[in-house]
């Protein structure tokens, strides 16, 4: 059985923060509530701080955006402090944009040779000699074993279609 009054080992006065039995702990209660408020204001802080790569890329518009999203996230469940510090220098630290002038080198030359190949004569071959025909390639003289003599080569007809294309141009 509970009784209200107080033990005689204890002092005539006691403390604010000690309640009566049977009633409300005060103390108790607010410490709670203090403890329950500074979790979410520390985890909101956390969640802030490892949103600050991303914020940071998107506040410059930067071309690695997903890059350092991803690797925040990464950060963020494995606690892996290198990732957190490689996203914030990624985002920090602004990269030379490569493709973009490549991109235009690459079509002003598609440019210039496509204007070319309209400009050029469909017949022209300046420049360009004629390949051999048979009969116009010289003989090598061949070692063959003794007693086998070696092949001859016959010279191509002069009546052939590439003989005729090339007297033509």
């Amino acid at each position: 059985m509970v009784s209200n009054t107080p033990n005689s080992l204890a002092t005539e006065h006691l403390p604010m923060f000690i309640s009566g039995p049977g009633e409300t702990d005060i103390f108790f209660n607010a410490i709670v509530v203090i403890v329950i408020l500074a979790i979410m204001v520390v985890g909101a802080l956390y969640f802030t701080l490892h949103a600050l790569p991303e914020k940071m890329a998107h506040r410059i518009n930067s071309n690695q955006i997903q890059l350092i999203s991803v690797m925040c996230l990464v950060a963020l469940f494995t606690h892996n402090n290198y990732i957190f510090i490689g996203a914030l220098l990624l985002a920090a630290v602004r990269l030379p944009d490569w493709s973009t002038p490549l991109n235009s080198i690459a079509k002003s030359l598609e440019g210039q040779a496509e204007k070319d190949r309209v400009e050029a004569p469909v017949d022209s071959h300046q420049g360009v000699e004629p390949p051999m025909v048979e009969s116009e390639r010289v003989e090598t003289p061949m070692v063959a074993p003794e007693g086998v003599e070696p092949p001859m080569v016959e010279p191509a007809p002069e009546s052939s279609a590439l003989a005729e294309q090339l007297k033509g141009n």
